[in-house]
């Protein structure tokens, strides 16, 4: 069993995706995974002609009234030599 620091499941996320070559051009697999790692925690995703992937989560409760939070990255990464 792998032990991953404090905070556990950020780590062991990134220690899954990282696992899965994502350069430039090559972004097939982590898209895969994003949306299934989305399907499996119950949020809302999909990915558009142009290989985005957007997910979409309900606030929590309370919070419906408040403005949304948008996040924008990456799913590809520069690789170096």
């Amino acid at each position: 069993m792998t032990s991953f620091p404090y905070p556990e499941a950020v780590f062991r996320f990134f220690s899954e995706f990282s696992a899965i070559p994502h350069g430039s051009g090559n972004t097939a697999g982590i898209r895969a995974w994003a949306l299934k790692t989305a399907e499996a925690l119950g949020v809302d995703a999909h990915a558009d002609s142009a290989g985005n992937v957007i997910l979409r989560k309900a606030a929590s409760a309370g919070y419906a009234d408040h403005p949304g939070v948008i996040l924008q990255g990456h799913l590809d990464m520069v690789c170096a030599k």
